[in-house]
């Protein structure tokens, strides 16, 4: 393929749509093309004048699905012949929807198995874990305590032991 007006931004357009089906717009491939570095967008455009397909679509991400119309998305219509495609076009194409669809996650119950109580039959809650940092304040409350009470003990053994220093009694 050919440079397009001299632009890198028009050549990616005219390509995706080539060869991928794909119309993007000059936005999206301006945001993209920016962050690359001269090498890599030469690196592109060598792709592009070979028709490296693949090379093509690890530098370049073509809009999802969803972002197109049904004529873009190559959605077939009773009536209209299908486009020949390649191999590399179809896995390329099945792997972007496969991306696009929303993951299901089971919660593995059935239904109508709640193992919370429901409704206005509840029994009263158990009551509140013990709080983790509650503990250690009641730990260094504990604690505190002991060392006064071990302060005074010594405070008065040095006292005493002045006094017997000093010879008083």
């Amino acid at each position: 393929m050919e440079v397009e007006h001299g632009s890198i931004v028009d050549t990616v357009i005219k390509f995706a749509k080539q060869f991928f089906g794909v119309t993007m717009e000059v936005d999206d491939v301006r945001k993209q093309l920016m962050p690359m570095k001269f090498s890599e967008q030469q690196s592109l455009m060598s792709a592009m004048q070979e028709d490296d397909k693949d090379d093509f679509l690890t530098k370049i991400k073509l809009p999802s699905p969803e972002e197109k119309s049904v004529e873009e998305a190559g959605i077939v219509r009773p009536g209209m012949p299908t486009p020949p495609t390649d191999a590399r076009t179809n896995r390329f194409m099945n792997k972007q929807v496969d991306d696009a669809r929303p993951t299901r996650v089971s919660s593995g119950n059935v239904a109508g198995g709640n193992k919370t109580a429901t409704g206005n039959n509840q029994k009263t809650p158990p009551p509140p874990a013990p709080d983790a940092q509650g503990q250690q304040r009641q730990a260094n409350s504990q604690g505190i305590q002991q060392n006064a009470q071990s302060l005074d003990d010594l405070q008065q053994q040095v006292a005493r032991l002045q006094q017997l220093a000093t010879g008083k009694r």
